[in-house]
């Protein structure tokens, strides 16, 4: 497609209720044509917050506006996401800001290679002199609705890539305390007492011991969706993304920004560079990324020159 128009987009209202029986007014959001609805959080500290001029540069990023309209598309659509984009936190910055600027809940995971089950279902606690179970953030992102942020998924290990897969494909989780993640419910055929659909019922675990019934079933809600963010492969060290679980992101390249644009956001930030430093700063940052990039083809990755990131010119 063509460019995104550069407009600077409003941050969201407080989205605080009026009076009894007054309606509250829906602030909307639109990037290119791509029109959503700001939500209303039901825990406001949950969403990101991002510094003004940061916001700013973002808004103003023809590269920005234009990935943050596509991962608007996959949000109407309900798709998981998979962003691939050199190291620095310029990707993470972006899905922040427009979960910001759309008012989404998040939860965070940053995945290495010690992450493992219990980092992403549920942790025994001890509690009082009792053994609880504390839901770890995906779990939680799954039960309220809200956005899930994996970042570093190119570490997960073999083990829990099993996991990943099935929350992603059919937002199905076995619990430790015996409960069962479910997908949202849908149909006519779900029963009231237990809130399962009988396809639901035959794939729910049976746990032994006390009641020997069946698992309580726990439904993610409308809503939940995954962003990953990760390294491109084999350019930078980390294990190439199982097939399967690939298949379930839609996936986009989120390259660095360089050039013009690079000097406009820099003095965007720092007001009191001049526009003759500014270019100078960004031409070092280019010429360290091409060394960088011409290092890339080598598998010795403690040689090579690490990536020059637009937080780190900042």
């Amino acid at each position: 497609g063509g460019d995104v128009p550069a407009r600077r987009l409003p941050l969201p209202s407080s989205g605080r209720a009026g009076p009894a029986g007054e309606a509250r007014e829906v602030e909307s959001i639109a990037i290119g044509g791509v029109e959503l609805d700001a939500s209303v959080p039901e825990a406001p500290e949950l969403v990101p917050w991002v510094p003004t001029a940061l916001s700013d540069s973002m808004a103003t990023s023809q590269d920005a506006l234009a990935t943050a309209r596509w991962m608007m598309v996959q949000l109407r659509l309900g798709q998981d996401m998979l962003l691939l984009g050199e190291p620095g936190g310029r990707v993470r910055l972006l899905v922040l800001w427009l979960c910001s600027i759309l008012r989404l809940e998040v939860e965070y995971v940053g995945v290495t290679r010690d992450t493992s089950e219990a980092d992403l279902k549920q942790r025994r606690e001890l509690r009082g002199g009792s053994v609880l179970y504390s839901d770890a953030p995906p779990l939680r992102a799954a039960t309220r609705g809200r956005v899930l942020i994996l970042e570093g998924v190119e570490k997960a290990e073999r083990n829990v890539l099993p996991l990943l897969n099935n929350l992603l494909e059919n937002r199905e989780m076995s619990l430790d305390d015996g409960s069962f993640l479910a997908a949202p419910s849908r149909g006519a055929d779900v029963d009231p007492l237990s809130g399962m659909s009988n396809e639901e019922r035959q794939r729910a675990p049976q746990r032994a011991g006390a009641g020997g019934g069946e698992a309580r079933v726990r439904h993610a809600k409308r809503g939940f969706v995954v962003i990953g963010i990760g390294l491109p492969q084999p350019t930078y060290a980390g294990n190439p993304l199982d097939p399967p679980l690939r298949s379930r992101f839609a996936t986009r390249r989120v390259r660095p920004i360089g050039g013009s644009e690079a000097v406009g956001s820099l003095l965007g930030l720092v007001p009191a560079l001049s526009a003759e430093r500014g270019r100078q700063v960004v031409a070092v940052v280019d010429a360290l990324r091409f060394r960088a990039a011409s290092t890339a083809g080598g598998v010795d990755y403690d040689r090579r020159l690490p990536f020059f990131s637009e937080v780190s010119a900042q």
